[in-house]
C-alpha cells in the first residue's frame, strides 16, 4: 500500500519501491539466498550496479544491498505473466 505522497512518485521510483516492499515482506525467505529479479521496467536493470541519477532509487538500491541480488533481468511486459502479481492478489498481513 502506498501513501499519498508515494502515489506522486515517478514510474521508476514506484517500481523500485515495489521491489523494496516485496523484499521487506519476504525478508526471512530471501536473506542469504541468491536472487534474480525479473522486471518489465527496463530502467531498473542497472539499479544495483550503477547510479540511476534518482535519489529515491539510489537510496532503495542501497537498502537492497543486504540481499544477494545476482542480477536484474528485463522481460517485455507481454512475456512477464507474473508482473504485478502481489499487487493484484494481496494477502492479508498479520499484525506484528
Amino acid at each position: 500500500m502506498t501513501s499519498s505522497s508515494q502515489r506522486r512518485y515517478d514510474p521508476i521510483e514506484l517500481e523500485a519501491l515495489a521491489i523494496w516492499m516485496c523484499f521487506q515482506r519476504m525478508r526471512p525467505y530471501l536473506l542469504g539466498r541468491p536472487i534474480i529479479i525479473y522486471t518489465d521496467h527496463c530502467p531498473l536493470c542497472n539499479m544495483m550496479t550503477s547510479s540511476v541519477k534518482n535519489r529515491r532509487v539510489d537510496r532503495i538500491s542501497i537498502l537492497l544491498q543486504e540481499f544477494n541480488i545476482e542480477k536484474i533481468i528485463h522481460i517485455k511486459g507481454r512475456h512477464n505473466c507474473l508482473a504485478d502479481y502481489l499487487s493484484r492478489h494481496p494477502t492479508p498481513r498479520e499484525e506484528e
